[in-house]
Formats: structure tokens, sequence, C-alpha cells
């Protein structure tokens, strides 16, 4: 089981339940070293990595493999998963969780 943190189209619980069968706890939460752009022809969020950047969002609680390989059908090829620590609600717990991450050879399509 692991975490996920999410910063667009994922936030939304009913089209998480949607794309997996299954309804998961959250919190919301902040990622740092990473900053969030859009697509120059698309409405959907991409988020990169960046210094002195951070993004927030909310974090699913305990997927698994299967909810995992749903996901990563639906963000496609342009991104990669990959671990990082996610601060929540502010304070001072931090959790690792995966995140959606666009990849360097696309970004050509985000507007800067």
């Amino acid at each position: 089981m692991a975490n996920l943190f999410t910063y667009g189209t994922l936030m939304d619980e009913k089209f998480m339940f949607e794309l997996t069968g299954r309804h998961f706890e959250f919190s919301n939460g902040i990622i740092y070293g990473f900053k969030k752009f859009s697509f120059k022809m698309a409405f959907y969020p991409a988020a990169i990595p960046f210094e002195n950047a951070s993004v927030e969002g909310k974090v699913y609680f305990n997927l698994d493999l299967d909810d995992f390989m749903k996901l990563d059908k639906y963000e496609g090829e342009c991104y990669d998963r990959v671990k990082t620590f996610c601060q929540l609600n502010g304070g001072d717990r931090k959790v690792e969780a995966f995140v959606y991450v666009f990849k360097e050879e696309f970004y050509h399509l985000l507007v800067k």
C-alpha cells in the first residue's frame, strides 16, 4: 500500500472513484521542489521539478498496485510516477507519497 499526492483532476474524489472503483481516506498537503504548469492546448496541470517552489494538493492514502495501474494508464505517456515527501495540512507531519510528474521530453507542451 502507498500514498498518492494529487494536484489536478485526480483531486476530485468522485473522479478517483470512477477511475479506481474505490474510496480513499485523504488529507490536504503540499510538496516542495515542484511547480505546477498548464498545457498549451488543454486544461490539465503538470508538475515538474523546480527549485524554491511548491504545489498544494490532496494526498490519498493506502492505494494498492491495481489502483496505481489504473491511474498510470489514465495519466499516460507524458507522466512518470515518482516518490516524494508530502507535508500534511501545513503541519509538521510528512508522509511518503507518489506523485505524477511531467516528463522532461514533453516540456515543450507546457505554458511557462
